[in-house]
């Protein structure tokens, strides 16, 4: 795995470029979605997950096929872990692409890491960067703000499995885009839950 710094206007994360968004002429996609909780997946070996990778996977291709070479997260465990899971899975295939993890603080390591934790460390392992934004603990609510931000400026659209009649935080981050993208050319790619039964119904018997 790379270790390279990445540029920010925010002077916790180094300033040496990796992913210099205003010199790359590639677009960047941000992914974001729910976590596991939220989508009831308790079990990391759970038979949905497949299903939902399926999906993400068509989504990813299209993209991919747009011209996207960069694919950045925060990687929380749910949506974006697996979303990673399927670009390095396309990397394996053939496709062209970079991936990027950028957590927005530092976590409190655990005594014991559970089977999300590893799973999600074995994929850290195999992106070609991971950082932090915050290289700190969580000290507030200003810290997932100041990191959501961060993201939409070093990209140029972000990818939200996100339904409005979900009672999630992600309404936070949603209404963020919103915002941003009123004063800024950028796109907001998002995706329903309707949009996930259609493709179940479409693909799968039950």
């Amino acid at each position: 795995m790379k270790h390279n710094n990445f540029n920010s206007k925010n002077e916790n994360i180094g300033r040496d470029s990796l992913l210099e968004q205003r010199n790359n002429p590639k677009p960047v996609l941000n992914i974001i979605g729910y976590k596991y909780y939220e989508l009831g997946l308790f079990d990391s070996n759970d038979k949905r997950i497949t299903i939902l990778k399926d999906f993400l996977q068509e989504k990813l291709i299209t993209y991919i096929e747009e011209g996207y070479e960069w694919f950045i997260t925060h990687g929380s465990i749910g949506i974006e872990l697996f979303a990673v899971e399927v670009l390095i899975e396309l990397k394996r295939l053939g496709y062209h692409l970079n991936i990027a993890i950028i957590e927005p603080f530092i976590q409190q390591p655990k005594d014991e890491l559970n089977d999300w934790q590893i799973r999600r460390n074995k994929v850290i392992e195999q992106v070609e960067y991971h950082n932090y934004i915050y290289k700190k603990r969580y000290e507030g609510p200003w810290m997932l703000k100041g990191a959501n931000l961060f993201m939409m400026e070093h990209s140029s659209a972000s990818l939200i499995f996100y339904d409005e009649s979900s009672n999630s935080n992600l309404k936070y981050y949603y209404n963020a885009l919103v915002d941003y993208s009123s004063n800024h050319v950028y796109n907001i790619l998002r995706v329903s839950f309707d949009e996930l039964n259609d493709f179940i119904s479409f693909n799968y018997d039950n």
